[in-house]
């Protein structure tokens, strides 16, 4: 990741080709650091959805040939995507007999999504607090189908920001990371999103070639640094090293 953290308190990164990481971070009106936090899909407890129902095609062999192109163990990619959902499948039944990727829409993202496109989130605060709100809170998550009424009602203030705010597939990956992803476009990485696992777990490998430290760092399971690099210089508080590190001993195992 060429030394950017995760999250870096004195900037902010939104949905533009130079943002390439998972989560953002920004400033509060008085312009003082913040860090902006992401709220991983598997801290939720939330009942089962069915996202963990089905496989949708991905294997093993596939899993490995994408850890051989990348040169890290296949446990090590199995261990951060355990850790980011607790192993849900990417996507969910849509009810109507199909499937749609597995998401969480992040409020504070969108709050700044919009500041950078030169709008006011307080203008569109009012009738809005579900999915628009200055710092991260757990309060508005309801996972599921659910997570999708509230994309769909942050696309109706602006779509372009709202399909960068949620987080996306077996690997929760920011929409706003579209360009490191190797998309051109955040319809494209939505599009490649809702095709399969295959294209979700080749999207997250297209964003780890895009940050060299953070392969590095996987290829030689350097937990901290990885967790530092992938989720911001904060993981230590939620142990998230020492989650990845004993997810990837149980696969092992």
């Amino acid at each position: 990741m060429k030394n950017f953290a995760y999250r870096i308190a004195a900037t902010i990164f939104l949905c533009l080709p130079l943002a390439s990481m998972m989560v953002s971070c920004g400033k509060n009106d008085d312009e003082d650091a913040e860090v902006y936090e992401r709220v991983l899909y598997s801290e939720l407890n939330l009942p089962d959805d069915g996202s963990n129902s089905a496989q949708f095609g991905i294997t093993d062999e596939d899993f490995e040939s994408v850890a051989n192109d990348l040169g890290v163990d296949t446990e090590a990619l199995k261990a951060v995507w355990k850790v980011d959902t607790g192993g849900i499948s990417g996507f969910i039944p849509d009810g109507n007999g199909g499937n749609l990727p597995t998401i969480l829409f992040q409020g504070h993202i969108f709050w700044q999504q919009l500041r950078l496109l030169g709008l006011n989130p307080e203008e569109y605060e009012r009738g809005n607090e579900d999915i628009l709100y200055r710092k991260v809170t757990k309060s508005y998550y309801v996972g599921g189908l659910g997570e999708w009424d509230r994309l769909k009602h942050a696309m109706s203030i602006h779509e372009r920001a709202a399909y960068c705010s949620a987080s996306w597939g077996m690997f929760q990956i920011m929409g706003f990371n579209y360009k490191s992803c190797g998309c051109a476009t955040v319809l494209e990485f939505v599009d490649r999103m809702k095709k399969s696992q295959v294209d979700q777990l080749k999207l997250f490998a297209g964003f780890l070639k895009s940050n060299a430290d953070m392969l590095k760092a996987l290829k030689y399971l350097n937990w901290k640094e990885f967790a530092k690099l992938y989720y911001g210089p904060y993981y230590y508080q939620n142990r998230y090293d020492e989650k990845l590190s004993h997810e990837y001993a149980s696969l092992r195992h």
